[in-house]
C-alpha cells in the first residue's frame, strides 16, 4: 500500500470507524454493591460525558508501521454524527467525511474517491460494536462503551481501574478521578491487541482534552498511530466543505 494510501485509510478507517452495532446499555445489568468512591464514579460518568457541538482540532499524525509517515491533520467532529478531516503533507493530499452510514474518503494526489458503507468499514474495526459517537468519545479520553455492573472496578489513589467484557473480548481503562478522562484504554480480540495512550491534558469550555494520543496495536504486525494536537476549537457552529470532483474516478483503497 504506498504512502497515500496508508494516510487516507488510518485517517479514515482506523481513526473514524463508523459501524452500527447494537449498544450496550448502563441498565443492562444491576450494579453490584461497591464501595462509596466507586459508586460515585459509577454515577458522574454521565455528566462528565463530553459536552460539545462543534469541535476542531489541529493534529500532527505520524504513523509507524510497514511505511512510516508524518501529516499534519484537521479534524472536525459534530458530536453524534459527523467527522470530518482533512490530511496534508505540504499540500492537501487527502480529504475524509463520516457519518453514521458511511466513510468517503477524497486522494487528492492520484485524484480518486473511495465510499465506504458500514459492512466495509466493519472488515477493519479492531473493536466490535464501535460506532462513530463511541469512535468520538475513545478520540477525546472517555469510555466508549458504558460501565456494566458486572465490571470490575478499583480505586487507588485517585485513579480508577475498569475491567470487564465487552462481546467474546476483553476490555479495560484507567481514568483520573479529578478529570473524569481516560489515561488508558486496551482492548484484546483473538487476532488483535489495542492499546491507546492519552496525555498532556488541557481544559477546554470545562472539558478535558488530551492533547497527546497514541495508539498502537498489533495484529499481528506492529503498527502505531501518534497523534499530537496543537489546538483544540469548541463553537456552535463549524463549516465542513466536502466534494467530489467531476474529474475524480472511482479508486476503493487495496491492501
Amino acid at each position: 500500500m504506498n504512502n497515500i494510501k496508508i494516510i487516507a485509510f488510518f485517517a479514515a478507517v482506523l481513526m473514524f470507524s463508523c459501524t452500527t452495532s447494537k449498544a450496550i446499555t448502563k441498565g443492562d445489568k444491576p450494579v453490584k454493591k461497591v464501595n462509596a468512591a466507586v459508586a460515585d464514579f459509577i454515577k458522574n460518568l454521565d455528566s462528565a460525558q463530553p459536552n460539545y457541538k462543534w469541535l476542531r482540532a489541529k493534529t500532527v499524525i505520524d504513523y509507524e508501521g510497514e511505511n512510516s509517515i508524518s501529516a499534519t491533520a484537521i479534524i472536525k467532529m459534530r458530536k453524534d454524527s459527523i467527522v470530518w478531516s482533512s490530511v496534508s503533507i505540504l499540500l492537501e493530499v487527502a480529504r475524509m467525511l463520516a457519518n453514521t452510514d458511511s466513510t468517503v474518503v477524497l486522494n487528492n494526489l492520484q485524484q480518486t474517491y473511495s465510499t465506504y458503507n458500514l459492512k466495509d468499514v466493519e472488515k477493519f474495526v479492531a473493536i466490535p460494536g464501535l460506532s462513530l459517537p463511541a469512535m468520538q468519545k475513545l478520540l477525546l479520553a472517555f469510555p466508549p462503551f458504558p460501565v456494566l455492573g458486572e465490571d470490575i472496578i478499583t480505586s487507588i489513589n485517585n485513579v480508577f481501574e475498569v475491567k470487564g467484557k465487552r462481546h467474546a473480548d476483553s476490555m479495560s481503562f484507567s481514568m483520573d478521578a479529578a478529570t473524569m478522562r481516560m489515561t488508558h484504554f486496551r482492548y484484546r480480540t483473538d487476532t488483535m491487541n489495542v492499546t491507546v495512550t492519552y496525555d498532556k491534558f488541557e481544559e477546554k469550555n470545562g472539558m478535558w482534552l488530551p492533547k497527546s494520543i497514541k495508539i498502537l496495536a498489533f495484529s499481528p504486525a506492529r503498527s502505531a498511530i501518534n497523534i499530537s494536537v496543537s489546538s483544540y476549537l469548541i463553537s456552535d457552529e463549524d463549516e465542513v466543505r466536502f466534494h467530489v470532483p467531476a474529474s475524480f474516478s472511482n479508486g476503493r483503497l487495496k491492501d
